[in-house]
């Protein structure tokens, strides 16, 4: 059996499980995305007048090429990508390159201790592949919107997150995200408090968690839900004995919400957290929140980073995998000073991306992502049609490099 994720970092936990758990299985990472559009700029578009990808390229060739060569040895195959939108998109292209004769199921581990690979391994099944549709049609929008809108000239660069968020964060005052005892946060209010907690910036906030999460301490940490199950409980219940009040909540996210997970001795909640290390820092967080909520006090107002997340909260933009990352961006592009104003750059990006600002614009792209129609009747609503459909004629056709399948 082979068993592909997307971190190579992860590997180590993965093969340590599996050794616990006596499944005699190779492992392969596909290190994230393995097709995407080119690295050195916007241009050209890279889809065509339908709006089909045609200058999709193979971001790492040696992974592919170790990826083709690892299926031919074996018959069952378990994509194990990871559990979101973007996981679902690559499991899709691993899928393209999988041997026809092949027995291929989809597993989905939200964490990687030995408890969760075998509950992920054991309700392994067949790939949905329209899962990746959300994450298939971000790509393009943001791809032609990006293109479209930025002008290379004046260095003014437009996004759909980005865009609005710089205008958000310049046009209101801030507005701390809540913290309410005892229910669990999700994967970008993690990243936040503790970012303001321990003073580290979210992008660093957001590494630290993915080594958490690859060494088996913590559940999947890029939830966007509050939910957590009867197994969360046992599984905190285990982590630091019985006598937590753990209210039960149930909301729309597909994964339950980031809880760690006891790998060795678990991180006494009691502690101050500068006595911890960073990451079991982090780890204590999560658990005095699902704990009742008893933190120490927080930095909120240091650094633009907090006001982009809030932001971004508040418009529903942004992933929980690119918030931090996101944040972290429009603090050093030097479209706001310090005080939160618009610098002369950040008049000219809001100039090229005005299209995409104000909630109706991004209610409008969120429902095509999320939901799917005529992305013509999307552009048409934010007044950009005719303009993209200008440049779609004028953009020049890549060659098909084997990597547009859809």
């Amino acid at each position: 059996m082979l068993i592909v994720i997307e971190a190579p970092g992860k590997l180590k936990s993965l093969n340590k499980a599996l050794q616990k758990l006596g499944v005699d299985a190779e492992t392969v990472a596909t290190v994230g995305h393995i097709k995407g559009f080119s690295q050195d700029g916007l241009w050209p578009i890279g889809v065509n007048k339908d709006f089909v990808p045609t200058g999709l390229r193979s971001l790492k060739p040696e992974v592919v090429e170790n990826l083709i060569e690892a299926m031919t040895r074996h018959k069952f195959i378990v994509i194990a990508t990871d559990p979101d939108s973007e996981g679902h998109y690559i499991a899709n292209d691993v899928l393209a390159l999988c041997h026809p004769e092949a027995n291929v199921s989809r597993a989905n581990f939200y964490g990687f201790d030995p408890e969760h690979i075998k509950q992920g391994l054991d309700e392994a099944h067949p790939i949905d592949t329209s899962l990746a549709d959300p994450a298939s049609r971000r790509i393009v929008l943001d791809r032609v919107l990006s293109s479209v809108l930025s002008s290379e000239d004046n260095q003014a660069y437009a996004g759909r997150v980005i865009t609005p968020t710089i205008e958000k964060v310049s046009s209101t005052e801030q507005s701390t995200l809540e913290i309410v005892p005892g229910v669990p946060f999700d994967g970008v209010e993690l990243v936040y408090h503790a970012s303001a907690m321990l003073n580290k910036s979210p992008k660093e906030v957001a590494k630290h968690l993915q080594d958490i999460y690859e060494n088996g301490k913590m559940s999947y940490h890029r939830s966007d839900s509050h939910r957590i199950t009867p197994e969360t409980v046992r599984q905190i219940g285990k982590a630091y004995g019985v006598g937590l009040t753990i209210r039960e909540n149930i909301d729309d996210g597909v994964h339950p919400a980031p809880f760690p997970i006891q790998n060795g001795k678990p991180v006494d909640l009691g502690l101050p957290l500068d006595v911890l290390t960073t990451e079991d820092a982090i780890i204590s967080i999560a658990g005095r929140q699902m704990a009742g909520g008893f933190h120490e006090d927080g930095d909120y107002g240091s650094n633009l980073c907090h006001h982009a997340i809030e932001a971004m909260v508040s418009m529903g933009v942004g992933r929980p995998s690119t918030i931090p990352f996101i944040s972290t961006k429009l603090e050093k592009n030097g479209t706001l000073d310090h005080d939160r104003k618009l610098t002369s750059r950040g008049h000219a990006w809001l100039e090229a991306g005005a299209p995409l600002i104000g909630q109706k614009a991004q209610d409008t792209l969120n429902e095509y992502i999320n939901n799917g129609g005529d992305i013509r009747e999307c552009l048409d609503e934010l007044g950009i049609a005719d303009k993209v459909s200008q440049q779609l004629d004028h953009s020049e056709v890549e060659e098909d490099m084997g990597f547009n399948h859809s």
